[in-house]
């Protein structure tokens, strides 16, 4: 697949895992209440040390999704910045080979009808910037 061809909206995605990241955060709140409810010391059974195991687990998996996250928006601004590289290179190439179309096309003396139309064309895509 041709890199140019390829267009990825990282604000969008961004956008998108930000949603995604708040139904989680919430899905991990209740799980740490839950948590905290059935195992409060104020309730009839005593605060075991397995309580406080089970809320560590909780925040430990809530730090490791976040630093996934982290690390996955960091790879996606690198993707892109690997695009936009390669689209400028691609449209420099591209303005190289119209040049080069544009000079040889210039320097012949008898031109047809369709020659004399892609010169035209060559020259305002090159000289109208």
């Amino acid at each position: 697949m041709d890199p140019s061809e390829f267009h990825f909206d990282i604000e969008a995605y961004k956008r998108q895992s930000q949603i995604e990241e708040k139904y989680i955060l919430n899905r991990f709140r209740e799980r740490r209440d839950n948590i905290e409810e059935d195992y409060a010391p104020h309730s009839n059974r005593k605060y075991f040390k397995k309580d406080h195991v089970a809320l560590e687990v909780v925040n430990k998996e809530w730090n490791e999704f976040k630093q996934f996250k982290e690390q996955e928006l960091e790879r996606l601004d690198k993707i892109t910045m690997r695009q936009e590289e390669t689209n400028l290179l691609m449209k420099e190439r591209t303005q190289a080979k119209k040049m080069k179309m544009f000079m040889k096309l210039s320097e012949e003396e008898h031109l047809d009808d369709q020659s004399k139309e892609l010169l035209e064309k060559l020259n305002e895509d090159i000289f109208r910037n």
